[in-house]
């Protein structure tokens, strides 16, 4: 079966189903009679985001393949700036899970029997897979080839026995039976040169699931696996003649195997569960093993690459990256911003290499590319991801987004495709804002522990390319963050705290706010005014660039959440039960709008055209609209989901946004 190509726009797997929901400015009976209405509405945009990738292969410094669930290959040619989508079966539902190239072609393995190959670097594909192997349900799940560089012969190994052989350059593949291997007694050494023979449990071929395989040159084969049956055996078949012969030595170790590496015929590397790192040396009736490093609970080895012979990588569950410079004698963890599982990792040389894997945290698949060996990653992947905070744009084309897991993401399609950018945190994103294409801050919080919620700032001098964070923060939550010009600039948090930029966000002074009460939101209106809201109806003002800040009254004692200010004299804020507030004096007094029925909820950001035209959403989905500067509201889109809405964003008159959880994104449809 052949992989039809096409172009990155039509292909991408979609997120929602539609292609653009629309929603119309309907409301529940009683809502909103006597409203005054325009036409608008809100549709879902249609979004585009990666298949959580398992496999990666890069063919030139600019072209690289991954492979990913449910069949479908990504190919880039600009090095992961974006990316052409190949969807081979679907309806399988399989995962790729290993891939390798060959001068003639690239092969690609996976879930239930799955073998593609490609002879024009991953553009177009060919089934090439086994029907046995299919029949069965066989997962495969790694391509050994010699570690000395030649191309045949080639194994791969999977679960249920799976042990296929190819002697032209995976063109085709012959299943390989092991038949009766004597199940003789292993001596085993320990750390401690213990020595002690251990006889093992005989088992059949298909019971043994392969999960790892090296081969140090042509003639030097290891499959490596265990059984569902007997949990505490490690299997190790070899074979010294290029797979024509095996023999097996057992080892009793428990857990799942699944990276391993022979520098020579008999002297390698074991990668398990928990970080565990095995020296181990063979013989024809024994195996000595010594423990090399202990990475940490949790971090389950997925795959093994070493560039040289002393540079080698791991990767693994827990975001686990982990480089040695000296054979596998240590190990170091690299920090690459990936929270879940990272399942594959490939080199072109010493400085160019790819990691692909699961971004649990943030909800999407995650594809991080260096050029350096290893010393910065940069992610390639692109998603919206889970709970989204924060969204700003600068124009119609060109926007960011914000959310938990540390999530920052750049769209310059006006928001269908969104790349993910590097925050270097996992703590949530609860704001962000950009002066221009390049000058942009992020601040947010991490509620790790219990009793400290860290702050956290970000700022960029190249529209996100690189986000650096402010060093010595601790102690508050920061909710929102504004600038009134390239050095003036506020951001608020709890217990009153504000704190003051006046170099472009380098450094921060806190201001006396004179309250305790959390602050939600800010708006600037020059480098001297400013407005901030909060807890028990708190709405604070400063004329002096926050020299002295003013409480003025609200006239609620409610939770203010957000707040626009139109002009100097013109402003609204919203917040908890419905409360929608308006001043015409620039907040001398405030009047309080009277709501549709059933609007009592938490309304959370509110944000003006201008000073009649606005809207303020909250949770449960609620989007109030006004025409008439706030005097009748009615409610947009009522009962599409019950997900909180967090952040508007107004461009103009015909571009704005709204995000929410559950990874919702809204344009406005004037």
């Amino acid at each position: 079966m052949s992989g039809k190509f096409s172009p990155f726009i039509a292909t991408l797997t979609v997120l929602f189903a539609a292609s653009i929901l629309l929603f119309s400015g309907c409301s529940k009976d009683g809502e909103d009679d006597g409203a005054m209405k325009d036409g608008s509405s809100w549709g879902l945009v249609n979004t585009y985001s990666m298949q959580i990738p398992g496999a990666v292969w890069p063919i030139s410094s600019g072209v690289v393949v991954v492979g990913a669930n449910n069949e479908h290959v990504y190919r880039s040619t600009n090095a992961g700036r974006s990316w052409s989508t190949i969807v081979l079966d679907e309806s399988t539902g399989r995962k790729a899970l290993d891939m390798f190239a060959t001068p003639s072609r690239l092969i690609m393995v996976g879930e239930r029997g799955m073998i593609y190959t490609s002879t024009d670097d991953g553009v177009t594909w060919v089934d090439a897979s086994v029907p046995s192997v299919v029949d069965e349900d066989k997962d495969l799940v790694k391509i050994v080839y010699p570690g000395t560089g030649e191309f045949n012969p080639l194994f791969i190994v999977g679960y249920k026995g799976a042990l296929l052989k190819s002697t032209n350059e995976g063109a085709s593949w012959t299943e390989v039976d092991l038949g009766i291997v004597d199940a003789e007694s292993t001596m085993i050494i320990d750390d401690d040169d213990t020595t002690w023979d251990h006889t093992p449990v005989y088992v059949n071929q298909d019971i043994i699931n392969f999960t790892t395989g090296y081969a140090p040159n042509p003639s030097w084969i290891y499959a490596v696996g265990d059984t569902l049956v007997i949990d505490s055996e490690l299997y190790f078949y070899y074979s010294k003649n290029g797979g024509v012969d095996w023999d097996i030595l057992t080892i009793p170790r428990s857990g799942a195997y699944h990276a391993c590496y022979f520098s020579d015929d008999t002297t390698g590397l074991l990668f398990g569960p928990d970080g565990a790192v095995w020296k181990v040396w063979t013989t024809d009736d024994a195996v000595r093993m010594s423990s090399a490093a202990i990475l940490g609970s949790g971090r389950h080895f997925q795959e093994i690459k070493f560039v040289t012979p002393d540079l080698g990588w791991a990767v693994g569950a827990g975001g686990t990256v982990a480089k040695t410079v000296n054979a596998g004698n240590n190990w170091s963890l690299i920090n690459v911003d990936v929270t879940g599982t990272i399942y594959d990792i490939s080199w072109l040389n010493a400085n160019e290499g790819w990691i692909v894997g699961d971004d649990m945290s943030r909800g999407t698949a995650a594809i991080k590319h260096t050029t350096d060996g290893g010393e910065n990653w940069f992610f390639r992947s692109y998603g919206l991801g889970l709970s989204l905070s924060a969204v700003h744009f600068i124009s119609s084309s060109e926007g960011w987004i914000a959310g938990s897991g540390g999530r920052i993401a750049k769209t310059e399609d006006g928001g269908r495709v969104w790349i993910h950018q590097d925050s270097y945190t996992e703590r949530t994103i609860q704001d962000i804002f950009f002066l221009d294409e390049n000058r942009g801050w992020a601040v947010g919080f991490s509620t790790n522990q219990l009793l400290d919620t860290l702050m956290t700032i970000l700022y960029t001098i190249d529209g996100g390319g690189e986000w650096a964070s402010l060093e010595g923060l601790s102690g508050q939550r920061l909710n929102r963050v504004k600038f009134a010009d390239a050095n003036n600039g506020w951001t608020v948090g709890n217990g009153g705290l504000i704190l003051h930029s006046d170099d472009g966000g380098q450094t921060w002074a806190e201001q006396n706010s004179g309250t305790l009460a959390e602050l939600f939101d800010i708006d600037v209106l020059s480098a001297q005014t400013a407005f901030a809201v909060g807890q028990y109806g708190t709405i604070l003002k400063t004329t002096d660039g926050g020299g002295n800040w003013t409480e003025l009254s609200s006239g609620t004692e409610q939770g203010l959440t957000g707040i626009d200010m139109v002009n100097s004299s013109t402003g609204y804020v919203c917040g908890s039960l419905g409360t929608i507030l308006k001043t015409t004096n620039g907040g001398n007094s405030w009047e309080k709008l009277e709501l549709p029925p059933y609007s009592g909820t938490v309304l959370k950001s509110i944000a003006f055209v201008n000073s009649e035209v606005g809207w303020a959403v909250g949770k449960f989905g609620y989007i109030l609209h006004t025409v008439d500067g706030g005097e009748t509201w009615y409610r947009q889109q009522a009962g599409f989901t019950e997900a909180a809405l967090n952040d508007i964003f107004i461009l103009n008159a015909n571009r704005a946004w709204i995000v929410g959880d559950a990874s919702i994104l809204l344009e406005l449809h004037p």
